[in-house]
């Protein structure tokens, strides 16, 4: 699968490392300013709290955080599965590519254990985007494109992630918050709006929890699961 991929991901790559290392202040802006949480995936975040609790609360916004959420962990959980069953497929950066250039700003070590098949960051992001199209089509278009320049091409461009990761990511993360639209029933819509009602309070501080951890792609809970799972072994 992965020797099919190359066809596509390769010249693209390849295209990318001729601007890399032209400009430092380029680079940096790419690989490290655009790739920062607050950047890629806080804007959605914000725009999502904003419908859900300051918005026009209608009938289809009054559950979409819990919703939204339900989209991007699906978008999470399958991506991670993907990632952890299937054949490690090295990152651009540790692949040997004849003709790729490190940009500036790269890390060392960057995740070099971690498989890049598919990318879980652009799976969640357009699972966001796609949450986002369902209640604005305008702004969930906005999104969408978002998802490509702001939080897809860096990861492309530092050699974190091959095109073909970037778009089964994106078409995971649209597939899902599809599918959670369909699981997401009258009885559930009705459940969630009972609770949000008599635990109003409670329901804003575990969605806007939940959406913090969004914001930093479970960043925390990743760090602190495997720094103690191997402490259960």
């Amino acid at each position: 699968m992965y020797d099919f991929f190359r066809l596509f991901d390769y010249p693209i790559i390849l295209a990318l490392s001729s601007i890399s290392r032209k400009s430092e202040l380029f680079d940096i802006f790419v690989v490290d300013t655009l790739t920062k949480n607050s950047f890629k995936m806080l804007p959605m975040v914000v725009y999502i709290v904003y419908e859900s609790f300051a918005g026009n609360r209608t009938d289809r916004n009054k559950n979409f955080a819990v919703f939204t959420l339900l989209g991007a962990f699906i978008a999470l959980v399958v991506s991670r599965a993907i990632q952890d069953l299937s054949p490690h497929h090295p990152r651009p950066l540790y692949a040997g590519i004849e003709g790729f250039v490190v940009p500036f700003g790269v890390p060392p070590d960057f995740l070099s254990d971690w498989s890049s098949f598919p990318s879980d960051t652009a799976a969640l992001a357009f699972a966001l985007a796609t949450a986002i199209w369902f209640v604005s089509r305008r702004m969930g278009l906005f999104f969408f494109f978002w998802s490509i320049v702001v939080v897809s091409f860096p990861r492309v461009y530092a050699g974190y992630h091959y095109p073909s990761d970037v778009f089964c990511g994106a078409l995971l993360g649209i597939a899902s918050t599809v599918l959670a639209h369909y699981l997401f029933t009258r009885r559930i819509e009705n459940l969630v709006s009972f609770f949000a009602s008599r635990y109003e309070r409670v329901y804003m501080l575990f969605v806007v929890f939940c959406l913090f951890e969004v914001a930093t792609v479970f960043g925390d809970l990743r760090e602190s699961a495997m720094t103690l799972l191997p402490l259960l072994h």
